[in-house]
Parts: structure tokens; sequence; C-alpha cells
């Protein structure tokens, strides 16, 4: 009976004992080399995404000015509302479309 409380004890200390600073430096530099492959593609992923959002948004401001277009006779929402307060003249004389 008591050999085989020895044995279980032996067996238990060896699984405590834990991972030696080898292992634990090898799967570290595994870990890193990952990592370094996958953050290129990470990157260029980001790139795109960031791109697409970009043509979505031009793609709604376009239209958004052919819609307000259609339904204020063919003009198109003005892009001075805070300058005519200051400059009113040459705002909407630049406005003004001319006969030629």
């Amino acid at each position: 009976m008591f050999w085989r409380m020895r044995s279980c004890s032996l067996v238990s200390q060896r699984c405590q004992r834990g991972f030696s600073l080898v292992e634990l430096l090898v799967v570290i530099a595994i870990i890193a080399i990952l990592a370094g492959l996958l953050l290129p593609s990470l990157a260029r992923g980001k790139r795109a995404a960031e791109t697409v959002v970009c043509l979505n948004n031009l793609k709604q401001f376009a239209c958004v000015w052919h819609l307000y277009a259609d339904e204020n006779e063919e003009e198109i929402a003005p892009n001075y509302p805070r300058m005519t307060a200051f400059f009113p003249s040459i705002v909407t004389e630049a406005a003004r479309p001319t006969a030629e």
C-alpha cells in the first residue's frame, strides 16, 4: 500500500513541475513568428475596409445630391450656408448663373 502512495506522489511532483524555460521561450518565439505573419494581412484588410467605407460615403453623397436636385427644380444644394452672413453680396453674385 505504501509503494502506491509513493508512486502517486512522484507522478504528482512530475506533473507540477510545469514548463522549462526553453519550452516557454520556444512557445513565445512561435507566437511571435505567427503574429509577424498575420499582422501585414490584417493591415491590408483594414485598408480595404477603409476604402469600402469611403466609397460608400461618396455613393451616399451622390445619391442625396441627386434626390435633392430632383425635388428642388434641378438645383443642387448650396455649399455656402455660413458665408452668407459675412459676405452676402459676394455669395449671392457668385451663386447667380450668368446669362451668356
